[in-house]
């Protein structure tokens, strides 16, 4: 049996896998990451790279009322009810936190979009790069 040369292998260098690696190195956990592509960014590198947050500081800050709760009722009504409505949940319940430790946290260059809302959403809760 060979030895481990990581505590945690991150698989993918996407947002995802990235700021899991962050997290886990900053928490003191060696880490390696393995990518299929030639270059780090995943699907996030193929989209906007918009990340939700409901209830986050800075709507809070633009006067954007918005929850969880909120966001999941948002996400459902588009994709109906399904086996890991509990995950839903656990992510729209994570998101806020999320967004705002990789703005403050971390440094990203994000921050709330406020003239546009993603489809099905009814409030403003897409945090993107500037």
């Amino acid at each position: 049996m060979s030895e481990a040369i990581a505590d945690l292998l991150a698989i993918g260098a996407g947002a995802c896998g990235l700021a899991a690696a962050i997290a886990a190195h900053d928490a003191g956990i060696s880490v390696a990451i393995v990518e299929k592509r030639d270059r780090p960014g995943g699907n996030s590198s193929l989209s906007t790279g918009s990340i939700p947050g409901a209830g986050s500081k800075y709507q809070c800050a633009a006067r954007i009322v918005d929850t969880p709760a909120q966001m999941v009722a948002d996400l459902l009504a588009v994709s109906g009810h399904h086996d890991v409505d509990d995950l839903t949940r656990l992510m729209a319940e994570q998101s806020a936190p999320l967004c705002e430790w990789l703005i403050d946290g971390l440094g990203s260059r994000m921050e709330l979009i406020t003239a546009y809302k993603h489809v099905g959403h009814t409030v403003e809760r897409l945090h993107a790069p500037r």
